[in-house]
């Protein structure tokens, strides 16, 4: 008896750390996403090919040039993976003012906008567990702090959601 209820303790405590692990992973790749789609959307955008563009209605759009963000359709669903109905409302609108398909190819009216602290590539991971603080990791939230502001951030299935815009553009 007693080597089953030490048994049982040992997967709780070794559950117990690999959930709370689990979840600060989750919660970073979900600030991730969050990250991006506000700075393809607000600020620099993605990449983009200069050489290649289309004019349409008088404007220049640009080939964006990532492979990963290649559809709105794919850029929509990050939206919808991490934010609440309302800031995927804003930041829908944007994503269309500011990009178009043509033909399943994506482009864009801008080939640049406001700076972010960070860049789209590898750091980014590193560069936001650095500077996001988690206070607090609950069953169903994480409470964090970025910037000398907390925020809180709700478990959905899979990731976090956000009911506003973490990251912003500073004037």
């Amino acid at each position: 008896m007693k080597k089953i209820v030490i048994i049982i303790l040992m997967g709780l405590i070794l559950t117990g750390c690999t959930n709370k692990d689990e979840k600060k992973e989750m919660f970073y790749n979900s600030l991730g996403d969050a990250y991006k789609s506000v700075y393809i959307t607000d600020g620099m955008g993605l990449p983009v090919l200069a050489d290649e563009n289309i004019t349409l209605d008088g404007k220049v759009w640009y080939k964006v040039s990532s492979t990963k963000y290649n559809l709105i359709e794919t850029i929509e669903n990050m939206f919808n993976n991490v934010f609440t109905e309302e800031v995927n409302k804003e930041l829908k609108t944007t994503l269309h003012e500011k990009y178009k398909e043509v033909d399943s190819v994506l482009y864009t009216l801008s080939t640049g906008g406001c700076m972010f602290d960070y860049q789209i590539d590898d750091t980014l991971y590193n560069n936001l567990k650095k500077d996001v603080k988690i206070k607090k990791i609950k069953s169903s939230k994480i409470v964090f702090e970025y910037k000398g502001k907390e925020y809180t951030a709700k478990k959905d299935k899979d990731n976090y959601t956000f009911s506003e815009k973490i990251f912003v553009c500073e004037q």
